[in-house]
């Protein structure tokens, strides 16, 4: 794929859209697109085909490989390649992938209004590998659990583990966020490791025969929101073996990068007038075309007698507990947390405005009686 990718005109730095569904074809095109030197720009088949369309514009991106259920509108002004066909074939090609460039492109919601590119480099995605396998502790014998769509910093954790041996059992695409068809899927292959959000684990307590179905479960990961504490002691009850973990990461950091509190080896953090600075080399490079966010979030300083770093300041608000133990608190600014992704109010406030019977619009996320996070809209009507 990555021979064929170069043959059709694809070079070192070229952004590849990548609009599939959950896959091994969509594993394969992303290796593939990372070979040639490319950057995988991995959408979400299931989000609305002009917000996708308006991702492909922001990047510049002049190719695409679609699959599945996904629609060719949101790509019609990129070059579609095909998956090649006939049977597959031993190649010599090699790799044209720079630890220096950049390897992904993921959207984040932004304050603009408008989605922000956070550019993630090959050195980040190899620093990545061994942080995730180590945290986890895994090797050829797990099987970990894939539930994430393409559009998000997942794929990059995903094909990190990937590299460590470990076998990456997919979810269907329907199945991704359904508790009962996960369990099944969970024993029928025999998963050992999983990532969920805190909305996944609530409802795995009300599905039938649960403790059987999850029994092959050593660790469990719960991440991008905090965790009910009803919830984690049920989880305990019907897991007595299984270790439950709270991670914590944002996009800019290529995924996790504290667990319970802790930073992974080589992450440092501090924390200035109540906000969370990390540095680590699993950092990003830069926002795409955001050159005042870039230098007022990513910060060359030294501290103390410590050598010159690049932080990242999170927006986070968080307290360092007396055991040494991070604490984070909420946000210093409007961005709301919904199922473990982060949304910028204003964004999506911008496109309510563009409705003809909208006059104005306010977002507020609320929890509702199962106490799961949704977003909620206030609108005043406008004229026609």
């Amino acid at each position: 794929m990555a021979e064929d990718l170069a043959a059709r005109g694809v070079k070192a730095g070229d952004g590849v859209a990548v609009v599939m569904p959950r896959s091994l074809d969509a594993l394969v095109v992303c290796f593939a697109i990372l070979r040639a030197g490319g950057v995988v720009l991995g959408l979400d088949v299931a989000a609305p085909n002009a917000r996708n369309k308006t991702l492909i514009q922001r990047s510049g991106v002049r190719w695409s490989v679609i699959g599945g259920s996904a629609s060719a509108e949101c790509v019609d002004e990129t070059t579609v390649i095909a998956l090649p066909s006939g049977d597959a074939r031993q190649a010599s090609f090699a790799s044209r992938a720079d630890p220096e460039k950049d390897a992904f492109l993921v959207f984040t919601s932004g304050s603009s209004g408008e989605p922000k590119g956070v550019r993630l480099s090959h050195a980040a995605m190899v620093a990545r590998s061994g942080t995730e396998l180590a945290v986890w502790n895994m090797d050829a014998g797990d099987r970990y659990l894939m539930r994430t769509p393409l559009g998000i910093v997942g794929l990059p954790v995903l094909l990190s583990i990937l590299a460590g041996g470990v076998t990456l059992v997919i979810a269907d695409q329907e199945d991704g966020n359904r508790a009962t068809e996960l369990a099944r899927l969970i024993e029928e292959e025999r998963i050992t490791c999983a990532s969920f959000p805190p909305r996944i684990l609530r409802d795995f307590l009300v599905v039938p025969d649960i403790a059987r179905k999850l029994q092959t479960l050593r660790m469990v990961r719960s991440a991008g929101d905090s965790v009910d504490r009803a919830v984690v002691g049920r989880i305990g009850e019907i897991l007595p073996a299984c270790r439950l973990v709270d991670g914590y990461g944002l996009t800019e950091s290529s995924g996790i990068v504290m667990q319970d509190g802790w930073p992974f080896f080589g992450v440092e953090t501090r924390i200035e007038q109540e906000e969370l600075w990390i540095a680590t080399p699993l950092l990003a490079t830069a926002y795409l075309d955001e050159d005042r966010d870039t230098e007022s979030k990513f910060i060359r300083r030294t501290f103390a007698d410590d050598s010159e770093r690049l932080w990242y300041r999170t927006g986070d608000r968080a307290q360092r507990r007396a055991d040494g133990q991070i604490s984070v608190l909420g946000r210093v600014d409007l961005q709301l947390n919904v199922d473990g992704v982060r949304i910028d109010p204003l964004e999506l406030e911008v496109a309510l405005r563009l409705h003809p019977l909208v006059g104005d619009a306010a977002v507020a996320v609320h929890a509702d009686a199962t106490g799961r996070s949704r977003l909620v809209a206030y609108v005043v009507e406008g004229t026609q």
